[in-house]
């Protein structure tokens, strides 16, 4: 499923607040931050750690004896059940940390140092703009072998590059659990991110508006907003116009299938005016691909005339920034 979102409040946001989750829901949205880190802090590993073991306690209360076997929950790879890093007894052991004190630290450490070492940012991703996270998750099977590595990320291009600097990894000493020499699933994101094209450059583009010779005030700061269409009778004519871009972006949201073949995904960082007028002028974006920006232009460029914006009791050139982001399911 394709999904579109944005960073901007949403008007219902508040009153979402107020109603209670459910555990699943909660669990989901706790998966998502925790995906979104590049990164966890050795706390925020021991508390992720003692989940998964609760997890896996409550599921083996109930474990049933079929055909003689007992069946127990645990992560299901090709060629049986492995345990988590999270909770493994001993981990693999990295080579260099045959002598460390934190053998689980060292692993994240040394893991980190490999990808610095060995990444690569092919070219041809470069020159189409392509950027983004790429999720992995690997086997060190009972040898310590490095085995079955699965990636999805935002194009193939970046998922071989993944792919290449993980087979590079050395063989380990095998991790253990209750004694027993077993199999270890790992999970790292390795990100790609473009120098300069983030939000940085468009602030500077929005500078660029603030220094015209008629001067340009940016949405944030002008004494009376443009109003939106429908907006005239508004008590707050502000948080209407901001509601009524986001209906408009939803409406005429459409993810370019060349971008869903592609893999493609990511924010677009989209900047425009609205001058005194009350036209849309000088649409500007920033994101992880042109396809992804064309259609972001062309979803701002179909905004209707507004009422100008005013500032010091007259019409005024008005400067207005907004994400739009681009999400595969």
């Amino acid at each position: 499923m394709l999904v579109y979102s944005s960073c901007e409040k949403d008007s219902s946001s508040e009153a979402d607040s107020n109603v209670e989750l459910s555990l699943e829901e909660r669990l989901v949205e706790l998966n998502n931050e925790i995906e979104e880190k590049d990164s966890l802090s050795e706390k925020e590993r021991n508390q992720i750690a003692k989940m998964a073991q609760t997890m896996l306690d409550r599921m083996n209360r109930s474990a049933k004896e079929v055909d003689g076997w007992t069946v127990k929950a645990g992560v299901q790879t090709s060629g049986g059940v492995g345990v988590p890093f999270a909770v493994i007894d001993e981990v693999p052991v990295f080579p260099g940390c045959e002598n460390a004190v934190d053998k689980r630290d060292c692993f994240q450490e040394k893991i980190q140092a490999h990808i610095r070492k060995h990444f690569n940012y092919p070219d041809e991703a470069q020159a189409l703009g392509i950027q983004g996270r790429v999720s992995t998750i690997f086997i060190m099977d009972e040898q310590g072998n490095v085995v079955d590595i699965n990636m999805r990320g935002p194009h193939e291009l970046l998922e071989k590059e993944t792919e290449r600097i993980l087979s590079k990894l050395p063989q380990m000493q095998p991790g253990k659990h209750e004694g027993k020499t077993v199999k270890v699933p790992f999970s790292i994101p390795i990100t790609f991110r473009l120098q300069g094209n983030n939000d940085d450059e468009l602030n500077k583009e929005i500078q660029k508006f603030g220094e015209r010779v008629d001067g340009w005030v940016p949405f944030t700061a002008i004494d009376e907003a443009p109003i939106f269409p429908g907006c005239e009778s508004a008590a707050d004519k502000r948080a209407c116009f901001l509601e009524n871009v986001q209906n408009h972006i939803r409406k005429h949201f459409n993810y370019p299938k060349e971008a869903q073949e592609q893999g493609i995904q990511g924010r677009v960082a989209i900047m425009f005016g609205i001058n005194a007028d009350g036209d849309i002028v000088d649409i500007k974006s920033k994101g992880p691909s042109p396809i992804l920006e064309q259609e972001s232009h062309r979803i701002i460029s179909r905004l209707p005339k507004m009422v100008p914006a005013r500032q010091d009791g007259k019409p005024a050139d008005v400067i207005f920034s907004i994400p739009i982001t681009f999400k595969l399911k």
